[in-house]
């Protein structure tokens, strides 16, 4: 005889990951069923109706995907699962009332089952606790560099490692009622091994190997807090530091697949280049003395970059000259006409802020040298990972296979870092064990694996050379996640 258990799990308005009450809901409803013949187990992820469709169709996809990789690490097989995400299009209840949307914002999950006879000959052994790889991940991830800022003026944003982000005025695509209030901007940067192995990165472009120069995600949020795109033909401006100047250097664009491993596609219409300091900060210094006179919008460049020489210059002739050339340029005859044409504030009206901002896109289109480099300067149209990549030019006779004597499992994770190449890759499963496939042979490299077991976080991480075939690693050792981390700060010497 066939039975049928259902359960529905809520969210918070934006939110995905299991909440500890809705984790303990999921575990309560499949218990017991060891003793029973499981035929089938659908997910059905559900979302209001706040935001554009195509965002809440790949919410509802992640509501689900969070209560399947949970299932999964209590040994549910995945073959029995079905994911279904429905978006915004079967609510049970009004959306057009807080308390409708909070019950539309769920999870169903449906059980089929057949009771079984069980034989029990023997006592069993207690398995551990087991949990997602996907659930330490979700507690060492890197924290983003969080702004507040006026979406209508023009902002220059420094990041805490060195980035630096610049936004034109009018950049976000805003609904009515957050076009006048204050947007929240964020920035992860991920510049060392340690931060690509917390946030579960790679240096992949569809199995082709990348060295990385850089990796950041930029996102930002309205005053509601639904997720902001850029208008279009209105790209940011990124500064990532740089301490070479590669050849061949591409940005890529990254997307996570459906166990949570990132992909990298090169972003072609990108054209990267780079600049320095001393670049930056002669493009940008005003025309007269900066003790003078400090606008708000230019002293926060200043800040951010810390390169003014606190003393007079004598420009008056130059000035003139290049305001004429920029009031030609406009078709206009009086500064304020100007101002208004390159969307400059009037409270930041003067002819050295109207030079500066003309200079300063001249930055971005590229127009800066290539001395004494610093920067990787590339627009961005669109706030997702980015990276700064080059593709590996190892010749195909110079690549092997390894594999680490390592048991994949749901709450297992291992990677591999080569250093002089800058890359890192995420292991394979294959006979029982991890592969690497496509690797630098007789190459130094670091071996990096983690556990989640029992709510505790477990590594086993060694030095190895690629010359032999199968690696056996060293035992996992059980820390804590400050201890984690700090072993893993060994990467970046």
């Amino acid at each position: 005889q066939e039975f049928n258990i259902s359960k529905s799990i809520f969210f918070d308005s934006k939110e995905y990951l299991l909440s500890s009450e809705n984790k303990e809901h999921v575990e309560r409803l499949i218990t017991g069923l060891e003793d029973k013949h499981l035929k089938e187990l659908t997910i059905q992820g559900h979302t209001d109706h706040i935001g554009q469709k195509e965002d809440n169709f790949i919410l509802s996809e992640k509501r689900a995907k969070s209560v399947y990789t949970f299932l999964l690490a209590k040994g549910v097989e995945s073959s029995l699962i079905n994911i279904i995400p429905n978006g915004e299009e079967s609510p049970i209840a009004n959306n057009d009332t807080p308390e409708g949307r909070a019950k539309n914002r769920r999870v169903d999950i449906n059980i089929k089952y057949e009771n079984k006879i069980v034989v029990i000959q023997q006592e069993p052994i207690p398995a551990p606790a087991l949990s997602s790889i996907q659930e330490l991940y979700q507690l060492l991830e890197k924290p983003y560099s969080q702004f507040q800022i006026n979406p209508a003026k023009d902002t220059v944003l420094t990041c805490k490692e060195g980035t630096i982000v610049v936004i034109p005025a009018n950049s976000f695509e805003l609904n009515n009622n957050c076009a006048s209030r204050e947007i929240l901007f964020e920035v992860k940067e991920v510049y060392q091994f340690s931060d690509m192995l917390t946030e579960n990165l790679s240096t992949l472009s569809n199995n082709r190997l990348l060295e990385t120069h850089g990796m950041l995600k930029t996102s930002a949020k309205d005053c509601d807090g639904n997720d902001l795109k850029l208008k279009k033909d209105h790209p940011i401006t990124i500064f990532v530091p740089a301490a070479s100047q590669p050849e061949n250097l591409a940005i890529f664009s990254g997307k996570r697949d459906s166990t949570n491993q990132i992909n990298w596609n090169e972003q072609k219409e990108i054209a990267p280049f780079f600049t320095s300091k001393k670049d930056i900060a002669n493009s940008l210094r005003p025309m007269s003395d900066p003790l003078f006179r400090c606008p708000f919008f230019f002293c926060r460049i200043k800040n951010f970059f810390g390169f003014w020489n606190i003393r007079s210059y004598n420009y008056k002739t130059q000035t003139q000259q290049e305001l004429a050339a920029l009031k030609n340029k406009y078709g206009v005859k009086d500064l304020k006409k100007l101002a208004v044409a390159m969307n400059i504030d009037m409270e930041d009206l003067s002819a050295e802020n109207i030079i500066a901002k003309s200079k300063m896109e001249k930055i971005s289109k590229g127009g800066a040298s290539t001395n004494d480099i610093d920067y990787i300067v590339f627009r961005n149209s669109k706030l997702e990972w980015k990276n700064c990549d080059v593709f590996s030019n190892i010749k195909q006779s110079k690549l092997a296979t390894i594999k680490i004597n390592i048991p994949p499992a749901a709450n297992t994770d291992c990677k591999i870092i080569f250093k002089k190449q800058k890359a890192l890759i995420s292991g394979t499963r294959h006979e029982n064990k991890f592969a690497f496939r496509n690797i630098p042979k007789d190459e130094t490299a670091w071996i990096v694996a983690f556990k989640y077991e029992d709510n505790s976080a477990f590594i086993s991480a060694q030095e190895i050379n690629t010359s032999k075939k199968i690696i056996q690693p060293k035992a996992f050792k059980k820390v804590t996640l400050e201890e984690l981390k700090s072993q893993l700060k060994r990467m970046d010497i």
